[in-house]
């Protein structure tokens, strides 16, 4: 409790002593922490939290002091502290695994880039624009369904691109290296 309450000081320092907002972001990663644990909520509304929060907004030293915050202010403020800071105990999702196929479609589309981008220092610049157009359509439109958005359509998509800008650019540097 007395490393929750020395980060919990130097949090709410940083919200009400502008001279110290630089410490803002560290302790709202240690404030987080404490959320991934669960332990945030309960930690915030302790009695000694409580009683941090009145005696911080109390200090002559601190803006707020005028104000003379009471006992009722400083619960108020801690149900909305706690509320505000409620969404860093979320667990973000977890992304979709990289399976064979998802990799071989981004493979698949980086060869398609990087050849059109060879083309193009070659001068054939419209060949990997319609390409590339005609790939990005037919994923667009590919079939309705749940089948439409897998990696396989991207695959088979990136995949004839990569064929076709491959045939152009063998052409293109075929007949370019004839002529030398």
């Amino acid at each position: 409790m007395r490393r929750f309450l020395a980060g919990y000081e130097r949090f709410l320092l940083a919200l009400l002593d502008p001279d110290r907002e630089r410490l803002f972001a560290t302790e709202l990663y240690r404030l987080a922490e404490y959320a991934e644990h669960g332990t945030l909520s309960a930690a915030m509304a302790s009695e000694p939290a409580v009683r941090l929060l009145v005696r911080l907004w109390n200090r002559p030293d601190l803006p707020t002091a005028p104000a003379r915050p009471t006992l009722h202010d400083a619960l108020t403020a801690t149900d909305l502290l706690e509320h505000a800071l409620r969404p860093l105990a979320a667990v973000p999702p977890a992304a979709p695994p990289l399976g064979a196929v998802r990799l071989l479609a981004v493979l698949a589309l980086g060869s398609t880039l990087w050849t059109g981008l060879l083309l193009q220092a070659f001068g054939s610049a419209w060949t990997p624009a319609v390409v590339c157009s005609a790939a990005a359509t037919a994923e667009a439109v590919a079939p309705a369904g749940e089948f439409s958005r897998t990696p396989v359509v991207r695959l088979a998509v990136c995949g004839v691109a990569t064929a076709v800008l491959f045939t152009a650019a063998t052409a293109l540097l075929g007949r370019m290296t004839t002529h030398r």
